[in-house]
C-alpha cells in the first residue's frame, strides 16, 4: 500500500506536469504571436479617456499579467489532474486510461477555445493608418479611427460592439479596457468608429480585446501603434552649390534630397506620414510648381521603411526663368500632412549684355613727325606710313570677363584678321576700362 501510494503520487505530479504546461506554454506563445509591436519609449502617455500608461518594452507589468493568468490555469489543470489521478486510484481504474481521459478532455476544451480579431488598424483624420497628424506644439490634430476587419467567438452566432474594448497601450489592466463600438452595432464583418482623444505625442499603442456575451476576456487581442507626425520634411539643395553666374542660355539644374521624419523621438525613427507628390521652386519674383514622384509612404506604423521617407530628385530650370540679378532660390517641400520645409541657395544671372559707355581712340605716326590725328577726324590721307593706334573704351557690366575683350582692326589695316585684345583695368560703380596701347597697324590706302 505505501509502494501504491507513492506511485500514485508520482503519476499524480507527471499528469500535472504534462496537462498544465501546455496550458502555460500556449498561453505564452498566443500572447507573443499577438504582440505586433515593441514599444521602448520611456515617458509617461496622455491617452484621454483610454488613461496613463508608461511605454515600455513588451517584457513588462502587461506581460506578468498574462503569466498570472496562465499560472491561475496552470494550478486549476494541475487540480483537476491531482483529483483525477486520486479518484481512479480509488477505482482502481489502470492509469493509461486516465490518460486517454485527460487528453480527450483537454482537446475538448481547446475546440471550445477559439476567439479571433482580425484587421485591427487605427488611423488619424486622413486616411492613412498608423499616423495622426501633429502641429508644432508636438500635439494631435486629429480624431482618431478604430477600425477591426473581422471577428469570431466559437458559440457567439453575433459579435456585437460591446464585446470590444480599447487600452492605450499592452496589457491585462482589465479595468482600463473602454468600450469604443456601439454596443447595437454588429461587427462579426467589421466595425469602425472615430473617437476624440487627449493629445499625445510620439508613438503609441492601442490593443484591442474581445469578450464574450457575459463579459469574461475570451482570449483574442491585437495592437496597432500610431504615429503623431508633426515634424516637417527636411530639404537639402545639393546642387547648384551657390555663388554662380549664369546667363540667358544656362539651365540651372536642381538637385535635391527630401527626408521626412514623424517626430523627435527615437520610437519614430524610420517612420514617416511620407513625402508629397510636388516641390516649388522660387526665386527673383518667379515660382512655380514641379510634381514628383516619391515613394509611396508606408501603409502601417509597422513597416519602418526609412526608404519611403527620402526622395531626391532633379529639376531643370531656365535663368530666364528667375530674371536678371542676385538671386535667392528656395525649394520648398511638404509632407502629406502639409508640414513645410524648405532650403535657399543664392546665385547670379546675367541677362544683360555690356555697355559701352565711352571710348577714346587716337593715331600718331611713327616717323616721330609727331602728326597726331584725332580719331574724330575723318578728313586726312597719310599714304605709305605706318602708323601706331592707342585705343580706350569704357565698359559697364556688373561682371565684366575681362579677358574677352577685342578689337576689330580689319579695317584699318586688311591685315589683322584677327581680333585684337584689349587690356581692362579695375572695376569701379561697375565700368571697366579696357584699352590698347601702341597697336602697330599700316594704313590701308
Amino acid at each position: 500500500m505505501k509502494k501504491r501510494g507513492y506511485l500514485e503520487i508520482i503519476v499524480a505530479f507527471v499528469l500535472f506536469l504534462l496537462v498544465g504546461i501546455p496550458f502555460y506554454v500556449a498561453d505564452v506563445f498566443a500572447m507573443e504571436e499577438n504582440a505586433r509591436v515593441k514599444y521602448v519609449d520611456f515617458e509617461l502617455l496622455e491617452t484621454g479617456k483610454f488613461g496613463k500608461i508608461i511605454a515600455l518594452s513588451l517584457d513588462n507589468a502587461d506581460e506578468y499579467q498574462e503569466e498570472t493568468v496562465s499560472f491561475g490555469k496552470f494550478l486549476i489543470a494541475g487540480g483537476v489532474i491531482s483529483g483525477s489521478v486520486l479518484l481512479v486510484s480509488s477505482l482502481n481504474i489502470p492509469a493509461f486510461m486516465l490518460i486517454l481521459a485527460v487528453v480527450a478532455a483537454v482537446s475538448l476544451s481547446a475546440a471550445n477555445v477559439n476567439a479571433a480579431i482580425t484587421g485591427f488598424r487605427v488611423r488619424g483624420d486622413d486616411d492613412l493608418y498608423g499616423y495622426a497628424r501633429g502641429d508644432a506644439s508636438k500635439g494631435t490634430q486629429d480624431n482618431l479611427t478604430f477600425s477591426i476587419g473581422s471577428a469570431s467567438l466559437a458559440g457567439d452566432a453575433q459579435i456585437t460592439g460591446d464585446q470590444f474594448k480599447v487600452i492605450a497601450g499592452h496589457g491585462d489592466y482589465s479595468s482600463q479596457y473602454t468600450q469604443i463600438f456601439p454596443t447595437a452595432n454588429v461587427c462579426d464583418g467589421g466595425c469602425a468608429v472615430t473617437e476624440a482623444v487627449a493629445d499625445f505625442c510620439d508613438k503609441n499603442i492601442y490593443t484591442i480585446r474581445l469578450y464574450n456575451d457575459s463579459g469574461l476576456y475570451a482570449g483574442a487581442y491585437m495592437s496597432w501603434s500610431v504615429i503623431c507626425d508633426y515634424n516637417a520634411p527636411t530639404v537639402a539643395i545639393n546642387s547648384p552649390s551657390g555663388g554662380g553666374l549664369y546667363d540667358g542660355n544656362d539651365n540651372i539644374t536642381f538637385n535635391y534630397t527630401i527626408t521626412d521624419t514623424a517626430c523627435n523621438s527615437l520610437s519614430c525613427s524610420g517612420y514617416c506620414s511620407g513625402v508629397d507628390n510636388w516641390i516649388n521652386i522660387s526665386g527673383g519674383g518667379s515660382s512655380t510648381i514641379v510634381t514628383i514622384s516619391p515613394s509611396a509612404p508606408p501603409d502601417t506604423a509597422f513597416s519602418g521603411d526609412s526608404t519611403k521617407c527620402t526622395y531626391t530628385g532633379t529639376t531643370n530650370v531656365s535663368a530666364n526663368f528667375f530674371g536678371h540679378g542676385s538671386i535667392t532660390a528656395r525649394v520648398i517641400a511638404s509632407d502629406n500632412f502639409e508640414h513645410i520645409g524648405e532650403d535657399t541657395v543664392s546665385f547670379d544671372v546675367d541677362l544683360n549684355a555690356p555697355q559701352i559707355s565711352s571710348s577714346f581712340a587716337e593715331v600718331i605716326l611713327t616717323d616721330d613727325s609727331d602728326v597726331v590725328i584725332d580719331s574724330t577726324d575723318t578728313q586726312f590721307f597719310v599714304p605709305d606710313k605706318s602708323l601706331k593706334l592707342t585705343f580706350s573704351v569704357n565698359i559697364t557690366e556688373e561682371r565684366l570677363n575681362k579677358s574677352s575683350v577685342s578689337v576689330n582692326l580689319s579695317d584699318l589695316d586688311a591685315a589683322l584678321t584677327t581680333l585684337v585684345d584689349l587690356t581692362c583695368g579695375a572695376t569701379v560703380n561697375d565700368v571697366t576700362t579696357c584699352s590698347l596701347l601702341d597697336q602697330a597697324f599700316t594704313l590701308d590706302v
